[in-house]
């Protein structure tokens, strides 16, 4: 069975209409205190200014319905709207973890599906959540493929360089559903964090410099969504 997940490589997300016709969503990962300034969402700004005017307005409004968990569709012509979710809670700088927070990104992108199903639309999304929000693009790209592709949804990611990464994790078993696994590692599609010196360090594949040891990411099973807690160092 052919898989409705493909990544194009050095591809540009926020023209999608290059490759297909019809109803397209662009989905990006957003944080939850209204702060829009770096990585994917300068291109969509360039391009499409009403996607940040909305977005800024939708975490301005006390009674918008912004926080985790909850998308915004943004209508910018030609048959495409950009879809921001929020799956980041604040930003890097002002945080000793990842902000991403891959309940709240599951549960974006279970909302969208029946809209999508609905408009029998196409998504298109760069590698979201695995550069500054720092999540593990693997759990991510599993989510995807569970709540968007298994329901019959193409979704391409448009990405830099290359495809796979040289990344090493543990599987881990869910003491909640006894079926699914958590990841354990060092994420190298997005910074790292080491649990036992409370910091972050850039993501290529290395150990945490103090302790050489790997970096814990957030461990979230992949069939129930449990958050698992790390091993102690």
């Amino acid at each position: 069975m052919q898989s409705n997940l493909q990544y194009k490589q050095d591809g540009d997300a926020t023209d999608p209409g290059q490759y297909l016709t019809g109803t397209k969503y662009i989905i990006h990962c957003c944080n939850d205190i209204g702060a829009w300034g770096s990585g994917f969402v300068l291109a969509l700004s360039k391009k499409w200014p009403k996607a940040e005017a909305a977005y800024k307005e939708w975490a301005a409004n006390e009674n918008g319905h912004f926080g985790l968990g909850m998308i915004q569709l943004v209508e910018v012509g030609n048959s495409t709207l950009v879809v921001n979710m929020v799956g980041q809670h604040g930003i890097a700088s002002h945080l000793h973890r990842p902000p991403i927070r891959y309940k709240a990104i599951r549960k974006c992108l279970a909302t969208l599906r029946p809209l999508a199903l609905s408009a029998k639309a196409t998504i298109h999304a760069p590698r979201f959540g695995s550069d500054r929000a720092g999540g593990c693009w693997y759990i991510i790209e599993d989510m995807i493929k569970k709540e968007l592709c298994d329901h019959g949804i193409p979704v391409t990611i448009y990405t830099r360089g290359p495809l796979q990464a040289n990344a090493e994790f543990e599987k881990m078993k869910c003491d909640k559903c006894k079926k699914g696994t958590g990841y354990r590692g060092i994420d190298v599609m997005g910074d790292a964090y080491c649990e036992r010196h409370k910091r972050r360090f850039p993501f290529y594949h290395q150990p945490c410099p103090p302790c050489q040891q790997c970096a814990i990411e957030d461990i979230l099973c992949v069939e129930c969504g449990t958050e698992l807690e790390p091993e102690e160092n």
